[in-house]
């Protein structure tokens, strides 16, 4: 990954502070959005299969199904170049 940013923020202020935060309050039913860069250094195309955050709440073992709805994706990323990665997961019950 070359870059890493985090848009689960609503304001500038927001996004300033949560950035350098290791955790924070999240919302039941409000997505997080995560967006990477992903850089390909190869000649050749490279798949990368079913991409996926994996959460947990603060004392709790990391979860997928329970307590997080998520996606997960499929990538190609063309020789010599960099994809935009874009994930959500929206918790679903408070914690």
């Amino acid at each position: 990954m070359t870059e890493f940013n985090i848009q689960d923020a609503l304001k500038v202020e927001e996004k300033e502070e949560i950035t350098h935060k290791k955790e924070r309050k999240v919302y039941c039913g409000r997505p997080i959005t995560v967006r990477m860069l992903m850089r390909n250094p190869l000649a050749t195309e490279i798949k990368v299969g079913q991409v996926k955050l994996v959460c947990s709440y603060k004392g709790d073992e990391p979860s997928q199904d329970a307590d997080f709805e998520c996606e997960s994706k499929d990538y190609f990323i063309p020789g010599k170049s960099t994809s935009e990665v874009i994930l959500k997961v929206t918790p679903k019950r408070v914690g």
